[in-house]
């Protein structure tokens, strides 16, 4: 499982490893995927509205 976070086009945010659960279906492991995703993704928008940056376009999750 794996994800990238990208800010005006550069990577600032990434991550690739083993997935820690078994998944019965393809499609519950890019849930699993995506739910640590969004969560990484929450967390860098916190942190760039404490930095003061105001991001106009919405995050978007490409399963």
């Amino acid at each position: 499982m794996g994800y990238i976070f990208t800010l005006f086009n550069c990577p600032i945010s990434w991550s690739s490893k083993k997935q820690s659960v078994v998944a019965l279906s393809t499609c519950e492991a890019e849930y699993i995927s995506a739910c640590n995703a969004a969560c990484q993704g929450i967390w860098l928008l916190a942190l760039l509205q404490e930095m003061k940056i105001d991001i106009e376009q919405e995050v978007e999750l490409m399963v």
